[in-house]
């Protein structure tokens, strides 16, 4: 229940190994525990009491991230010269494959081409196209804060970038509907399907890598990969806010009218559209939690080399999902609506192609 997975609670082989690890791990935090804590509040302390020092925020950020290693839920993914190894590549391999212009390009075609053409199946392809590009008009301002971040984390490194939620709320608070797109937009940041910012790996590497007691080499290496990595990750959050945002509202807008048409009350009518918001953006933008990912995908030796495999998993799962519903849904309805998605999804990629 807690991932919204149907079948999750069942699956006893699995539930078997998860209590196994939790009631392993609930036994080494009674034993060791209570001495973190005593050194964790110590430090704090010791960070209070030094605020107004110079060097008062290189030591909160070494703090923080002191913290999230002892709270971590697996802490050997922290240490270890494999970890450090691993760390690198995964890096190099998301510089590699998106720090180019071609993939930010690249990137905004997944609201037409993915996002789009499922609500359509739904609600027609003119009204979900025109209603697409009317939010997205509405969203643009993405687009400059994305660019402004990238300059100003170009000269420093722990550039916290744009809280993207509250951004698009107000893009949308002058809309008739803004209030309903805001609560929207609470509830999906609840569930972790939208992120005020994306999380900034590169700062962790750059400030925190145990290769600063490890020569003047490994120390130049990661600190020119937390660079790229930092300043180029506030581009991707731009178009990663821009598919998310957009595409949660474009749907969530298309059911409401729908609903409402049907004489549900706005109330009713809300409830559902988040909820067919929440569907439509989990099942065509992915749920990239680590809650939520499969067991090959948080495997320590194959999680380097699996980062960027989630996001095909999750487009043959849609297309598999969606042609099966074609030939088993609930009503001839469903079926036709299937059968429309689909057809548009290989439309839109092969007119692509």
């Amino acid at each position: 229940p807690r991932r919204r997975v149907a079948g999750a609670s069942t699956d006893l082989v699995r539930n078997m190994h998860e209590y196994n690890q939790s009631q392993a791990n609930y036994r080494a935090k009674l034993e060791f525990r209570p001495q973190i804590d005593d050194a964790i509040t110590e430090m704090r302390k010791f960070e209070a009491d030094n605020q107004f020092a110079k060097d008062a925020g290189e030591r909160s950020i070494a703090a923080n991230e002191i913290e999230k290693r002892a709270r971590a839920a697996d802490p050997a993914q922290y240490s270890g010269a494999y970890t450090d190894f691993t760390r690198r590549v995964g890096t190099l391999s998301y510089i590699d494959r998106m720090m180019r212009p071609s993939h930010l390009i690249l990137h905004q075609t997944h609201l037409p081409m993915i996002t789009a053409p499922i609500v359509a199946g739904r609600h027609g392809v003119a009204k979900t196209y025109g209603m697409m590009l009317k939010t997205w008009k509405q969203a643009t301002r993405a687009y400059g804060a994305g660019g402004k971040d990238f300059v100003a984390a170009i000269a420093d490194n722990l550039h916290k970038g744009v809280d993207y939620t509250k951004l698009m709320k107000e893009s949308f608070a002058g809309a008739p509907d803004g209030a309903r797109i805001g609560r929207l937009f609470d509830t999906l940041g609840e569930i972790g399907l939208i992120h005020p910012q994306g999380s900034l790996d590169g700062a962790e590497i750059l400030r925190n890598s145990p290769s600063r007691d490890r020569g003047i080499a490994m120390r130049g290496l990661d600190a020119a990969l937390g660079k790229l990595d930092t300043t180029f990750r506030h581009l991707t959050n731009a178009t990663e806010a821009i598919n998310r945002y957009v595409g949660a509202t474009m749907a969530y807008r298309l059911e409401f009218d729908r609903l409402t048409h049907s004489g549900k009350s706005s109330a009713q009518a809300h409830d559902l559209a988040v909820d067919y918001a929440r569907h439509t953006l989990a099942n065509t933008q992915g749920f990239y939690s680590s809650t939520n990912a499969a067991p090959l995908f948080k495997n320590k030796w194959l999680r380097p080399f699996l980062q960027f495999r989630q996001f095909p998993q999750m487009m043959y799962h849609l297309l598999g999902r969606t042609a099966v519903r074609a030939f088993t849904g609930a009503t001839r309805e469903e079926k036709i609506q299937a059968l429309k998605s689909i057809g548009m999804v290989l439309a839109t990629h092969s007119a692509m192609t």
